[in-house]
């Protein structure tokens, strides 16, 4: 499984032979480390959604399935979507997940709002190694149940910049209810109300700016 961090909540995934890519914020992203067009030419197999604010990218999503990528989100989020010219959507709803050979993409709760049904997170699994993208979440109870369903998670990506979801400052509790065997904060930094305190945050979490690729 090989991990990429590619700026604000963005990330790519290769599980199982499988291409995907999580809240493709492009446009406007100033932490972006790739453009649209170079993400058209990834051969893609899926576009996950966490949810609909514009920051996790939407209106991106949409374009990379007109590709012929699928679209992945909750049933509401996907409708939407295609209403607005998506062309391949695969909706699911919290508890789910998708199966394509040993790649599983599991749809977990998140604490927040969005237009478009409701906020979740996702684990990707390739069978031996699992990840968890927390989306836009707030710190929760469910982390508990997660670390249950997938007791030995490689990697935690968290947003961690406060003012809209949990911060950095939450981690003691994170790491008691996750048990992740590694934790990386994202979505912080890229405009002026999730701006932190970089050496601060560091003590707590590690930080994409400083390691932005996995692999396991």
């Amino acid at each position: 499984m090989i991990v990429k961090l590619l700026g604000h909540s963005m990330v790519y995934v290769e599980a199982d032979g499988k291409k995907l890519i999580i809240d493709p914020w492009i446009n406007g992203n100033t932490r972006a480390t790739v453009n649209l067009e170079q993400v058209f030419k990834m051969s893609l197999d899926y576009v996950l959604l966490t949810h609909g604010h514009h920051d996790h990218g939407f209106d991106e999503a949409i374009a990379i399935s007109k590709k012929g990528v699928k679209l992945v989100g909750t049933i509401e989020l996907t409708q939407e979507a295609k209403k607005r010219g998506a062309i391949a959507v695969l909706p699911m709803n919290v508890g789910g997940y998708i199966k394509d050979g040993n790649l599983k993409i599991h749809m977990f709760p998140a604490i927040h709002t969005c237009p478009f049904g409701i906020p979740v997170t996702y684990v990707i699994s390739d069978g031996k190694h699992s990840i968890y993208h927390a989306g836009d979440t707030a710190v929760m109870k469910d982390f508990e149940v997660i670390s249950k369903i997938y007791p030995n998670l490689d990697l935690a990506i968290l947003p961690i910049g406060g003012r809209f979801t949990m911060s950095y400052e939450d981690m003691d509790v994170v790491r008691e209810l996750l048990r992740s065997k590694r934790y990386v904060g994202v979505h912080y930094d890229t405009f002026p109300e999730i701006k932190i305190d970089k050496d601060q945050a560091r003590s707590y979490i590690e930080l994409e700016e400083d390691v932005n690729t996995f692999s396991f």
